[in-house]
C-alpha cells in the first residue's frame, strides 16, 4: 500500500471525519438521553411535590405524628421517595431511599431540581416550603437514577463496541471505493506515459461520466493537441529555416570554390565576391528575422514603448519604399492626415512593419499597376492601410499568408530575395503593440492589408 497515495490520504481524511462524527454523535446521544430522563424524572418529581403539599395544606391538620407518618407513606408508594421535616429539622417521615443513601435536609428548600451523590446511587432531588396549621414543613421528594444510569452506560458499551467495527468497515470501504473511484486516474497516467514524441497524435480514452475525470482527460488531449501543433510548427519551421539557410551557403560555397579551382581575373573575384556578399546580406536578414520570431515566441518584449505620432513612422517608411515602386514603374500613392494619429510603441518596430505591407505590395504588383498607403484614425483606432492592384490571394491561401516561410508566388518571392518571414514578423510585431492586421483580398484585383492599432489619448 502507497501511504503517500490519493486513495490512502482519502482513507484516512474518511477515517478521521468518522471518528469526530461518532464522538460528536456519541456525546450528543448521551447528552440527549440524561436531559430526556431529568426531563421525565423532574415532571414525576413535580407531581409528587404537588400532591404532599396539596395533602399537608388541606388534609394534615389535627393528625397525630403517627397519623401523618401514616398518611404520607401512602403518598411514597410510587417511584419517587418523599420526606417530610418541620421548622425544628426533625424527619416527620422519610422513606427508605433517603435513609439508605443518607440523605440529609436541604438547606435551601427553594434550590432548583437537582442530582446529588448518596451512599448508593446518584439521586434526583426536588424540595418546597410549606405552611400547614402554623407549622412551616421542608418537603423534599427524590428518585433514584440508578436505572436511567445503567441505561446510559449500556448505551456507552455498544458504542464502544459498535464504533470501532463500524469505523474500521467504513474505512476499509471508503478505500476499496476510492481505488474503485481512482481507477480512471491510473488509466490517465498510463495513457499519459506512453505518449512521447514519435506519437503525440495519440490521445488518452475519455471516460463519458460526465465528472472531473472526463473533464480532465478531455483538458490532457486539449493540452496534447497544442503540443502537437507546437512541435509540428518547430519541426516546419526548422527544416524551412535550413532549407532556407542552405541555398545561400551552396551559393557562397560554389562560387568560392569556383574562384579558387584556378587563376581568376580581377572581374571575376569582384563578381564571386559580389555573389557571396549579396548571400552573406540575405542570410545575416533571415537570421536576424529568425532571431526576432524566436525571441517572440519565447515570451521576450523587444518593444521600447514611447508616445509618438503614428505619421512619422508611416511617411518613414512610405518614403524608403517609394523607389522600390518607382523601379517597377508603380503608380505610388500616399495619404496622410493633418492631424496627429497619438499611439503608443517602438517608432522602429512600427516603420518596419509597415515597410514590410508596402514592400510585399509592390512585389505582387506588376508594373503599370497601383499601391496607396493610407493613415487614418477610426473608433480611437489608428489604421494604416497598404491596397494594391496586383496579384490578389486566393481565398483559400487567406489563412496562410501570414504562416512563416509561406508565400503566395514562390519563384517570384525567392527570385526578389524573399523568404516568406515578412508578413509574419509583420504580424507578430503588430500583435506586440496590441493591435491586429486585417486582410481583403481578391484573386487578380488586389489586397488591403490594414494595420489596426489601439489609440493613445495621453498623446
Amino acid at each position: 500500500m502507497n501511504l503517500r497515495s490519493i486513495g490512502f490520504r482519502l482513507t484516512v481524511w474518511y477515517f478521521v471525519s468518522l471518528c469526530i462524527i461518532f464522538l460528536l454523535f456519541g456525546i450528543g446521544s448521551k447528552l440527549a438521553m440524561q436531559r430526556s430522563a431529568f426531563h421525565v424524572v423532574d415532571g414525576e418529581l413535580q407531581a409528587e411535590l404537588d400532591a404532599v403539599t396539596h395533602f399537608l395544606k388541606t388534609e394534615a391538620r389535627g393528625l397525630t405524628a403517627a397519623d401523618l407518618e401514616d398518611e404520607l407513606s401512602e403518598l411514597s408508594q410510587g417511584g419517587v421517595s418523599v420526606a417530610v421535616s418541620d421548622q425544628t429539622g426533625r424527619w416527620v417521615y422519610r422513606s427508605s431511599l433517603f435513609v439508605s443513601n443518607r440523605l440529609e435536609i436541604p438547606k435551601n428548600p427553594d434550590l432548583q431540581r437537582h442530582t446529588v451523590k448518596g451512599a448508593r446511587d446518584r439521586i434526583r432531588i426536588a424540595s418546597t416550603r410549606v405552611v400547614s396549621d402554623g407549622t412551616f414543613y421542608t418537603v423534599t421528594a427524590a428518585y433514584s437514577m440508578h436505572e436511567f444510569n445503567r441505561s446510559i452506560e449500556h448505551f456507552e458499551s455498544v458504542l464502544l463496541i459498535s464504533m470501532p467495527v463500524a469505523l474500521f468497515l467504513a474505512s476499509l470501504g471508503g478505500y476499496l471505493f476510492s481505488r474503485r473511484a481512482l481507477n480512471p486516474v491510473n488509466r490517465i497516467i498510463l495513457g499519459a506515459q506512453s505518449i512521447s514524441l514519435r506519437n503525440l497524435s495519440a490521445r488518452l480514452a475519455v471516460p463519458r461520466t460526465g465528472d472531473e475525470l472526463q473533464r480532465l482527460s478531455e483538458t490532457i488531449n486539449q493540452m496534447l493537441e497544442r503540443i502537437e501543433r507546437s512541435v509540428q510548427q518547430i519541426h516546419q519551421f526548422t527544416a524551412d529555416a535550413s532549407h532556407e539557410l542552405r541555398a545561400p551557403l551552396t551559393l557562397m560555397r560554389t562560387a568560392a570554390e569556383f574562384s579558387l579551382r584556378r587563376e581568376r581575373s580581377r572581374e571575376e573575384l569582384a563578381d564571386a565576391l559580389s555573389k557571396i556578399l549579396r548571400e552573406s546580406e540575405r542570410m545575416s536578414r533571415l537570421i536576424d528575422s529568425l532571431l526576432l520570431l524566436a525571441r517572440t515566441d519565447a515570451g521576450v518584449d523587444d518593444v521600447h514603448w514611447e508616445h509618438l505620432n503614428l505619421a512619422g513612422p508611416v511617411q518613414e517608411a512610405a518614403e524608403q519604399a517609394r523607389v522600390l515602386a518607382q523601379a517597377r514603374e508603380i503608380d505610388y500613392e500616399i495619404l496622410l492626415p493633418a492631424e496627429p494619429v497619438p499611439v503608443s510603441g517602438d517608432p522602429d518596430a512600427l516603420r518596419r512593419v509597415v515597410f514590410i505591407l508596402i514592400d510585399n505590395a509592390i512585389k505582387y504588383t506588376p508594373s503599370g499597376g497601383a499601391v496607396s498607403v493610407k493613415l487614418s484614425q477610426r473608433n480611437g483606432h489608428a489604421a494604416v492601410a497598404v491596397e494594391d492592384t496586383g496579384i490578389g490571394i486566393a481565398e483559400k491561401d487567406i489563412a496562410r499568408v501570414f504562416d512563416r516561410f509561406w508565400r503566395a508566388d514562390k519563384v517570384r518571392s525567392r527570385s526578389e530575395g524573399g523568404v516568406g518571414l515578412g508578413l509574419s514578423i509583420a504580424e507578430t510585431i503588430t500583435r506586440l503593440h496590441r493591435g491586429a492586421i486585417e486582410l481583403s483580398s481578391k484573386p487578380g484585383r488586389g489586397s488591403i492589408f490594414t494595420v489596426v492599432l489601439p489609440g493613445d489619448e495621453r498623446n
